[in-house]
């Protein structure tokens, strides 16, 4: 027997309000789930929902709560466009938010469709789920090192990865970086070979560029361009 429904002799309204919340027990919307595994190549992951699941027990009547099954060819969002991507590397234990469908997505994901009629009729189904990676519990916050008030923070990777392979641009350097490089370029431009001194006179005119702060004066970030 439900929780709301304590007499034998239930009210119509009774019976109406357990239907309803009966149905709403079947509807998906989001939880925080963990990664099982991720396929990066088909940006597909099998997550597992961290919050337990309730239901009835059809002996008892009792509502017991139970571990839900891990979720295989969940579509991992990453932001993107104009044929742009920022991806991450994701590795099980991995948190973030699952989102489930209101109406089935299997047409869309095999075709990318912009109109899309669904051909299954189900609804805020299980399978029909998409994973953002990022959440995190109140007990499991970031570094201070990982966060900035005013500035963007790249926090984790050993690599940072701009472009494609195919890329004919280069990376920007920001001005300080560039004037440290020009001055490096001058010493080596303004070198002239002495016979015999063993390049006492390249590591003299390299002193004193590293004495006034070269190359931590730029602060920059070591970036690997593809």
């Amino acid at each position: 027997m439900s929780d709301n429904i304590t007499s034998n002799n239930p009210s119509l309204e009774d019976v109406i309000a357990e239907a309803v919340r009966s149905g709403l027990a079947l509807v998906h919307t989001s939880l925080p789930g963990v990664v099982v595994s991720y396929d990066s190549s088909t940006q597909l992951a099998m997550v597992q929902p961290i919050v337990r699941f309730r239901r009835r027990n059809t002996f008892t009547g009792d509502l017991e709560t139970y571990v839900p099954p891990p979720i295989p060819n969940v579509a991992v969002v990453w932001p993107g466009a104009s044929g742009g991507a920022l991806t991450l590397g994701m590795v099980p234990g991995d948190q973030g938010q699952l989102m489930w469908a209101e109406r089935s997505t299997d047409e869309w994901r095999k075709t990318g469709a912009a109109d899309c009629d669904p051909r299954d009729t189900r609804r805020h189904d299980y399978g029909d789920a998409v994973f953002v990676p990022g959440g995190r519990g109140a007990d499991d916050p970031l570094p201070a090192d990982a966060y900035h008030a005013t500035a963007t923070v790249l926090y984790g990777a050993t690599d940072v990865l701009l472009g494609d392979s195919t890329a004919t641009d280069k990376v920007a350097l920001e001005p300080d970086v560039q004037g440290q490089l020009d001055a490096l370029a001058a010493v080596f431009n303004a070198w002239i070979v002495v016979p015999n001194d063993g390049g006492g006179a390249l590591k003299a005119a390299l002193g004193v560029l590293t004495a006034g702060g070269w190359p931590t004066i730029t602060g920059a970030t070591k970036v690997k361009a593809k």
